[in-house]
């Protein structure tokens, strides 16, 4: 038997800095740390998803501990959605950056029209139903830890 799993944006301790696929938060994190400006592509209207991998460990430990979890597919997330702009203005804030927040139209960097959904944010009745898992790490919570294990990484002072 098996049980799918679908993760959403996932941040924690320990997060490469070299992977492509680090995400929005330790992008724009990693540039304030650096004195540089985090970039938006568009508005920055898009809304997000974060969480915790400890959230995340505990809704695959629960899925696969929960006999009735077999077979089925479930979106791991929080449903606690931040637009770009927010993450980026809450971050700096966070971080104590003086740098600005810039926004560039997508086809000026990459010379292709921006595609990307608007809002990638989970429903979470599902596993909630199934498993009981309801995620436990807040948004606040989730940014001070991966942005002082950012700057460690970094060797720059934790502003938080």
């Amino acid at each position: 038997s098996a049980v799918a799993l679908r993760f959403f944006n996932v941040y924690g301790p320990h997060q490469a800095l070299s992977n492509p696929y680090t995400g929005v938060l330790s992008n724009f994190a990693s540039r304030l740390l650096n004195g540089q400006p985090p970039v938006i592509f568009e508005d920055g209207n898009q809304r997000r998803d974060l969480i915790s991998v400890s959230d995340v460990a505990r809704a695959c430990r629960l899925a696969l501990e929960v006999p009735e979890a077999s077979g089925q597919v479930f979106n791991i997330g929080t449903t606690e959605e931040i637009k770009v702009m927010n993450l980026a203005r809450k971050i700096k804030e966070l971080t104590r950056s003086e740098s600005p927040v810039i926004t560039i139209p997508y086809e000026e960097v990459y010379g292709k029209s921006f595609e990307d959904m608007n809002k990638r944010v989970p429903d979470l009745t599902k596993i909630h139903s199934y498993v009981g898992y309801t995620p436990r790490v807040s948004l606040e919570e989730l940014l001070r830890k991966t942005i002082a294990d950012l700057a460690a990484q970094l060797g720059v002072k934790a502003p938080v």
